[in-house]
């Protein structure tokens, strides 16, 4: 519990808001006012904070009662809901005017792990570089080499909402359970050695078909596995198909289910296809760096020829479920970005579990088919999820679980298995995160834009609260696929209301400056479940630094901040012993929008 003093003036300003917005509806101009006794904040000791929102934000007079200097961070997040889910989010643009106050030092350290070095064996050691070694950390994957093209991924989704939304019926005229109810004429399950025929077109819905060839190289309980007889040479043999059959089987197909619920059968083959085509690799721009590991395509759960519980017919669906995948390309011969085979190997386990969830995800969508637009999630959280699904695979791989605050240590105290699950299922989503970390007040978890910070940001976000909310992570998962309503309303109704949302958002921005960084923390500014200042610092590229963007305030002066909504921003000070100071904060020449969180808290 807080002490008293740190209670106290949270519930003033609490009241200062509640008192000023009963009287205007926007931020009003400012009329200068002075610290005084009232309005100090603290003294705090290290990890007390003070949150504060709107104009109650305008005016920060922090207080040190002790010998030494204390040091403080101020998290400024833009609580502004659904407008980030727009082409234009809102921005706030801030000036922090400060006086009285003293230079930050050197930003905090990462506090000892309390998992011992000695539970490390001498053969496993962590650390960064490209290399491929066993028992080793493999550096950043976004910092170096070909990387995944998410715009691929954000013209489908668009493509989905734009070609396929409309084709579902209007509310008065559905069938329940559409998609799960619905059959194919070919029920049989494909002989091994069988040719078959798909539309790999991933560029448009129900036209201009791009009809390929496989031949059906595996059959397992839950997947038949298909290679287009024109893949490139070099690729995979039938013992490779067998063997990811079997990792689809027993390893991608239970954690991702048991996350977010089965897929359906339309085609009634009780089994999700996994289409191995060099269509996947066509889709890498001609002369860039970038490719595309896999895809679905919510076309294929459409009907074919005749409408059918409230969704209308897309003429070259391929009734059946698919996950469309990367296959080896040593020489270049389908797309622009060779691939070697062992390169493939690695990431296809969790390019599955990802694009399963993305089917998944349909599949519930369309079994109470929305009307456009509504009728698909939002990319950001769509994709969000899948990213989550590559962490369950993590976990489920690495023998290690959630919620056990997973360091460098840790880790490496799993062995050989638990780095290597890092290396092939999770090491994308801290890339991830770093990318966020290095620009949070231009970024958002919650973006219209499906860019690589925003996919670190929400999948981070979903992991803070399912932690959070506690109990069985699952039902929460599963709670964000079966609702009626999309994006930002989805995820505030599963965390319990858009002010609860906002205020874990806001929370959660501060747990991302201080989380094993700053001892004594409330569990809200913990993540539970990974220390990620450690990771990131084990993966190098920051200078051996933790990289989250944090500028300093001046003694006496202004800096200016723009967040973007859905963003934060991070501010160092310190103050004298027995001193104190003031940091005013403006929108323009007004008092901050009742948007604005402020959390001040002490480091050091």
């Amino acid at each position: 519990m807080l002490p008293l003093r740190v209670l106290y003036s949270a519930l003033l300003a609490t009241a200062t808001v509640a008192a000023l917005s009963a009287c205007e509806s926007s931020p009003t101009e400012v009329v200068p006012t002075e610290c005084t006794s009232e309005l100090t904040l603290g003294p705090l000791d290290v990890g007390e904070f003070v949150q504060v929102s709107g104009t109650a934000a305008r005016l920060l007079c922090p207080e040190q009662g002790g010998d030494g200097i204390a040091e403080f961070v101020l998290v400024l997040h833009a609580a502004t809901g659904p407008s980030a889910d727009t082409a234009n989010p809102t921005r706030l643009d801030l000036t922090l005017r400060s006086s009285n106050l003293r230079v930050a030092g050197a930003e905090p350290s990462l506090i000892p792990s309390s998992a011992a070095a000695e539970e490390r064996s001498p053969d496993v050691a962590m650390r960064a570089g490209a290399g491929g070694e066993p028992g080793m950390l493999w550096g950043d994957p976004l910092e170096h080499g070909p990387s995944i093209d998410h715009a691929q991924h954000l013209g489908m989704r668009e493509i989905e909402a734009r070609e396929l939304g409309p084709l579902v019926g209007a509310a008065s005229t559905r069938e329940p359970a559409a998609v799960s109810r619905r059959s194919h004429a070919a029920s049989s399950v494909p002989a091994v050695g069988s040719l078959v025929e798909y539309n790999a077109q991933s560029q448009s819905a129900c036209t201009d078909p791009i009809y390929r060839t496989g031949r059906v190289e595996a059959v397992s309980q839950r997947a038949v596995v298909v290679a287009d007889t024109m893949n490139p040479s070099g690729g995979f043999d039938t013992a490779y198909y067998q063997s990811i059959a079997l990792t689809y089987d027993t390893l991608v197909a239970p954690v991702t289910e048991e996350g977010f619920g089965s897929p359906s059968d339309i085609d009634a083959n009780g089994r999700v296809i996994l289409f191995f085509t060099q269509e996947v690799n066509r889709l890498a721009q001609a002369g860039g760096n970038q490719f595309v590991a896999g895809f679905f395509f919510s076309r294929d759960l459409f009907p074919r020829d005749q409408p059918s519980g409230g969704l209308n017919r897309c003429e070259h669906s391929n009734e059946a479920e698919i996950l469309y995948l990367l296959v080896p390309d040593p020489n270049g011969e389908a797309g622009s970005v060779s691939h070697t085979r062992e390169e493939v190997e690695r990431f296809t386990p969790s390019t599955l579990a990802h694009e399963l969830q993305h089917l998944i995800n349909a599949v519930k969508r369309l079994e109470n088919p929305q009307p456009a637009p509504n009728t698909f999630e939002r990319i950001w959280l769509n994709e969000g999820l899948s990213h989550v699904a590559e962490e369950r695979l993590f976990f489920r791989a690495s023998g290690l679980s959630p919620r056990s605050n997973l360091d460098v240590p840790r880790i490496q105290a799993g062995g050989a298995r638990a780095v290597a699950a890092f290396n092939e299922h999770q090491i994308l989503n801290a890339s991830r995160l770093r990318s966020y970390l290095r620009a949070p007040s231009s970024n958002s978890p919650y973006f219209h834009r499906d860019l690589v910070a925003t996919r670190g940001a929400m999948w981070h976000f979903l992991r803070y609260a399912a932690d959070r909310k506690g109990g069985a992570e699952e039902p929460f998962f599963r709670g964000l696929l079966t609702g009626t309503q999309r994006g930002f309303a989805n995820l505030a109704s599963a965390v319990g209301s858009q002010s609860m949302l906002e205020g874990w958002m806001a929370d959660w921005s501060v747990s991302l400056y201080a989380d094993s960084r700053v001892p004594g923390i409330p569990s809200r500014f913990r993540d539970a479940s990974w220390n990620h200042p450690s990771i990131l610092q084990a993966l190098g590229q920051d200078s051996g630094g933790y990289p989250i963007d944090v500028v300093s305030l001046p003694s006496n002066g202004e800096r200016q901040r723009t967040i973007t909504a859905g963003g934060s921003a991070y501010v160092r000070f310190a103050l004298n012993p027995g001193g104190s100071g003031a940091i005013e904060i403006l929108d323009g020449t007004r008092s901050p929008p009742p948007s604005l969180r402020a959390t001040l808290l002490r480091i050091r």
